[in-house]
């Protein structure tokens, strides 16, 4: 259960779905990327340094200083909260991904990053962007990664050397989209484990607090 902003209780699969949709005349779409602690997408990314270069075979001697990771999952829900304490879920389709991928790279947005969504950073671009279209054959399962098809895959070269050690340091997971977009309420959500299994355990720990 999680309360909205009148405190009253409302079961995570009961809650309002929005569809996430951009114009067909590039108005919206992403127009920075985030490196965060904590990705919406609660998917961490992974960096390449001289650790790990032997594992993959990379010909450079010195550390890539390069984060690899998803910036959108296909059809996956994500748990966002508006103005007023009113919780809801977002998600973006297949079809979206790939126009929002490749609106970033018209726009030529590759430099466009910054730190938790609040200070814009220089010294990172992006530079690998691929659509998924295989999870057991695309470059992504190389790595131990392991997405559906449609996701959108990042690759980022960090040379500023502040973030690349928070990087190191695990305070730098992940990528975080932002940009404007439209929201397109769904009339009901459509069978949603992950939010099925929320209010499970959630009622499960609830009757082991009462014993």
């Amino acid at each position: 259960m999680i309360k909205n902003n009148s405190q009253t209780e409302i079961r995570y699969s009961d809650l309002p779905v929005y569809e996430i949709q951009i114009d067909d005349e590039g108005n919206q779409g992403i127009r920075m990327i985030s490196l965060v602690a904590d990705p919406a997408i609660s998917v961490m990314g992974m960096y390449f340094s001289s650790d790990i270069e032997q594992e993959f075979r990379f010909k450079s001697v010195k550390e890539q200083q390069i984060i690899v990771g998803p910036a959108m999952l296909t059809e996956k829900k994500i748990l966002r909260k508006d103005n007023n304490d009113n919780y809801y879920y977002v998600y973006f389709t297949k079809e979206t991904i790939y126009n929002c991928a490749h609106l970033f790279l018209k726009k030529h947005l590759q430099d466009a990053h910054s730190i938790e969504h609040q200070t814009p950073i220089e010294g990172c671009t992006v530079v690998e962007s691929w659509l998924i279209e295989d999870s057991q054959k695309d470059k992504a399962a190389h790595f131990g990664l392991n997405f559906p098809a449609g996701t959108w895959m990042l690759g980022t070269h960090v040379r500023e050397d502040n973030v690349w050690e928070a990087v190191k340091a695990g305070e730098i997971t992940g990528f975080s989209i932002e940009g404007r977009f439209d929201h397109i309420k769904l009339s009901k959500q459509t069978g949603d484990p992950g939010a099925e299994f929320l209010d499970s355990l959630e009622k499960i720990l609830g009757e082991i607090g009462k014993k």
